[in-house]
């Protein structure tokens, strides 16, 4: 997907600064041996094999001011608009 958002506290996290993430795919920002486990994952999400709960991912990423590998952690969940379909995850 497309990051929206990009707390100020990524630029320390993670040597990016946020207005260099947001608009970007999040494809850009993980490591091509995970892109798979994390694009399951998402596609788990949107089709609702979790309900609604919150899912939990582990990825290697890189460091925007040094290029050094850096594992994250994200939690996603589906996030449903008032006729129940999926606009954001």
């Amino acid at each position: 997907g497309t990051c929206r958002f990009a707390s100020p506290s990524t630029l320390e996290m993670t040597g990016h600064r946020p207005e260099d993430i947001v608009g970007k795919t999040t494809r850009e920002f993980i490591h091509s041996d995970d892109l798979g486990k994390v694009a399951r994952l998402h596609r788990e999400v949107v089709e609702g094999l979790h309900g609604d709960r919150a899912m939990t991912v582990e990825y290697r990423s890189f460091r925007g001011d040094d290029g050094t590998a850096l594992w994250l952690e994200t939690t996603t969940r589906r996030l449903l608009g008032a006729n129940g379909e999926v606009e954001g995850v």
